[in-house]
Parts: structure tokens; sequence; C-alpha cells
């Protein structure tokens, strides 16, 4: 696997897309799948909680070993980027609870989830890359 990114994306707002510049190079032997990730520690520095409805935070909060560095909400995912493709933009979705991201930045994590281009399997290798995430209004 091989690839190359941003190591900042930069939103108008929370509903704008934003631009970045991942690509999946030509010799690449799998699809790519992109996540954006925040922590929960991140989103309780802005928030004060971590925007989940009060189900999902029983759920997942309330668990033994629930560590709110480690664990993480989706608020952003690309379809599959086939070698020799390049994803140049992503939309932010709201956090769990529908919260929308506000002003400011944001240390994200680029989470990239590998398919094989023959089976459409899962790989069992997947990688994680700090990302700036920033939000200009």
């Amino acid at each position: 696997v091989s690839f190359q990114f941003d190591k900042q994306i930069v939103f108008k707002n929370a509903e704008s897309v934003g631009i970045s510049t991942f690509k999946n190079p030509g010799d690449s032997n799998h699809n790519i799948v992109l996540e954006l990730q925040l922590s929960d520690t991140e989103i309780k520095k802005v928030f004060g909680t971590t925007c989940r409805t009060p189900e999902e935070r029983v759920k997942i909060e309330k668990q033994p070993g629930y560590s709110p560095e480690t664990t993480r909400q989706v608020i952003a995912r690309s379809g599959a980027i086939p070698p020799g493709y390049a994803l140049d933009e992503i939309k932010l979705k709201p956090l769990q609870d529908g919260t929308v991201l506000k002003k400011g930045e944001y240390k994200a994590i680029i989470y990239l989830v590998f398919y094989d281009i023959k089976t459409n399997e899962r790989a069992m290798l997947n990688s994680q890359l700090p990302v700036l995430l920033k939000i200009l209004e």
C-alpha cells in the first residue's frame, strides 16, 4: 500500500466541503476508504461533552476500559478510492447527537481502511495518520 495526503484539511464552515488532497497512487494494489475521526478528548475540549445521544453515551462511555483518548467518532467518510485516483474534497457530517463542529482547529485522525482490488476483501492492514482540521467560520 502507498498513499499521499495533506496534513491539513480546511473547511469554510461545518456545512461546506473541505479541501484536501489524498492520493492512492496507481501502483497501489488496494482500494482505500478514508475516514476522518475525532477523539472524545478533542470533542470534549470544545463542547464539554462527547456529543452522543444519552443511549449511545451509556452504551460507549460507561463501559469498563472506556478511554476518551482512543474512542472516536467518524465525522467524514469517503467512498472507495481506487489506485490512480485522488480524493480532493470531503464533507463533514454532524457528531452522533447532531451537533455540528464549531469554528476552530481540531487534532483529527485520518483512518485508512484498505480493500483488495480483486476480491474487495478488507485487508488486515489499517493505518491512521494525524491531520489538522480547520473550520474557518
